[in-house]
């Protein structure tokens, strides 16, 4: 009787001991299920709209950084298109001129002598002093067609810049350019500045000064064009070019000065993560102006809204695995 009570309570204690450790320890299964399926940090909405929520923890440890948003004026500015200008053509027709002039000056110093000689002894005929003018004339005729070729080539604000001849040493030296910029049709601008760019460099265009009309409208769509240079080494001549106009009086906007850093870019829309504290969401960002490291943007972003500067692209990673998940 005895050695059976004894069975009983060693049972007892047996049993005991495998419940409590089944409910203290979860099997190594669910441990493992629990590994294979992480928690998802991205939240669907029934109206489209994607979130991913992470506690202040784990922004930590992803490294995400923050930078609150500010407000910028941005002229208000027209696009144009153009082309860089064969400009080698404006140090050959200074030099035409040139030759013109030294011609013309040679010309008038022989006639004036002649004719000196003519009527103060009387030892040079009155044929030799002809001829001395009508070669004179000529070279003044060769000197007016100089200036007229130039004038129409370049329009009249270029050919009478003071500093032409500085202008087009630049242009030699390869440190300058001429751009035309073909303005829209029925568009007029009164302004001294541009900016200009390359196809696909459009966050690195340059300021560049108007020199003035061109003297021919564009052959296509018949509207006004502008001249402008711009100091860039290596633009060659023919190469498309993207401008922005802004009007003299305009009255500037308001526009969000928005990070590079902030910028991702996915199935060819441009975003930015904006914060609410624990939970992030994407808003489109429509890009104007770029200014150093950030750009001006407008629509969808205010003054002091928060944006992920550093660790976007975890956040977008952690969406999309949402979304295919779903799917």
């Amino acid at each position: 009787m005895k050695t059976f009570i004894i069975g009983l309570l060693i049972g007892a204690i047996l049993s005991g001991a495998a419940v409590w450790r089944f409910h203290a320890e979860p099997p190594a299964t669910e441990a493992a299920h629990e590994e294979e399926h992480p928690k998802e940090l991205a939240e669907h909405e029934k109206d489209g709209t994607v979130s991913v929520k992470i506690e202040e923890a784990g922004q930590k440890q992803m490294g995400l950084r923050f930078e609150v948003l500010t407000a910028l004026p941005l002229q208000p500015e027209t696009q144009a298109y153009g082309r860089v200008l064969n400009a080698a053509e404006l140090p050959l027709l200074l030099a035409e001129i040139n030759v013109a002039e030294v011609g013309l000056k040679g010309s008038k110093l022989a006639y004036d002598r002649l004719k000196r000689l003519n009527g103060e002894a009387g030892t040079v005929s009155e044929q030799k002093v002809e001829e001395a003018q009508e070669a004179m004339k000529k070279d003044e005729v060769a000197l007016q067609s100089a200036h007229v070729k130039l004038v129409t080539t370049w329009g009249e604000t270029v050919a009478g810049r003071s500093d032409i001849q500085a202008l087009a040493e630049q242009i030699t030296a390869n440190a300058a350019a001429l751009v035309r910029l073909d303005l829209p049709p029925g568009l007029a601008f009164n302004t001294k500045t541009a900016r200009v760019a390359l196809p696909g460099s459009e966050d690195k265009a340059m300021e560049a000064e108007v020199l003035g009309p061109a003297p021919t409208a564009d052959p296509v769509t018949q509207s006004a064009s502008l001249i402008c240079l711009i100091k860039a080494k290596g633009w060659v001549p023919g190469t498309a070019v993207i401008g922005w106009l802004h009007e003299e009086g305009a009255k500037a906007e308001s526009a969000i000065a928005v990070p590079r850093t902030a910028l991702l870019r996915h199935e060819g829309v441009v975003f930015v993560y904006l914060r609410h504290e624990d939970e992030f969401t994407r808003s489109p960002v429509d890009l104007t102006v770029a200014m150093g490291d950030k750009w001006l943007a407008k629509g969808g972003l205010k003054a002091g809204d928060e944006v992920v500067v550093a660790g976007a692209q975890q956040l977008l990673s952690e969406e999309l695995k949402g979304q295919t998940e779903e799917d």
